[in-house]
């Protein structure tokens, strides 16, 4: 007996693969440019956030925005993550709001020379989800699509 061993209906034209590096987080009071990777727990409603420990004029970025959090002086703040295809175009939109701060750390260690990274927890009460509306992949079954797989540089015809 024989088995389908392709991708089958993932790689139907109308799928569009969220990409892991394709993100933006951002807010009215946190600059989004020094920040490595955030998770997201929808279950426990927990975000976790990495900035990059940078220190810029005097002031280490994330460590300003977490105590002014953790002080409660942005109580309305909310943060947005976009989530974006292979080629920047917004697939998706969450917004988290009622954050508070329940954890943040840095590690250090002598047995690597990797940069250095703040990592703060937040609790969030509520989170929007919205599918962007700019979303749109034509696509035409009846007209064959040429695409170019990397390997060899061959074409193929995909109908």
């Amino acid at each position: 007996m024989s088995h389908n061993m392709g991708m089958g209906k993932l790689s139907s034209a109308e799928m569009v693969f969220v990409r892991k590096f394709r993100f933006i987080i951002s807010s009215e009071n946190l600059e989004n440019w020094f920040i490595h990777s955030v998770d997201v727990d929808l279950y426990n409603n927990q975000l976790t956030i990495r900035f990059y420990e940078i220190l810029a004029n005097g002031v280490i970025l994330a460590h300003t925005w977490a105590d002014a959090m953790q002080k409660r002086e942005y109580p309305d703040e909310k943060l947005t993550l976009l989530a974006l295809d292979g080629c920047g175009t917004e697939l998706y939109k969450r917004v988290f709001t009622g954050l508070q701060i329940n954890g943040r750390k840095n590690s250090f260690n002598y047995d690597s020379s990797d940069v250095s990274f703040t990592e703060v927890s937040l609790h969030y009460d509520k989170c929007e989800y919205s599918q962007s509306k700019d979303v749109h992949h034509e696509w035409h079954p009846e007209k064959p699509r040429e695409t170019e797989v990397n390997h060899l540089n061959a074409k193929i015809s995909i109908v």
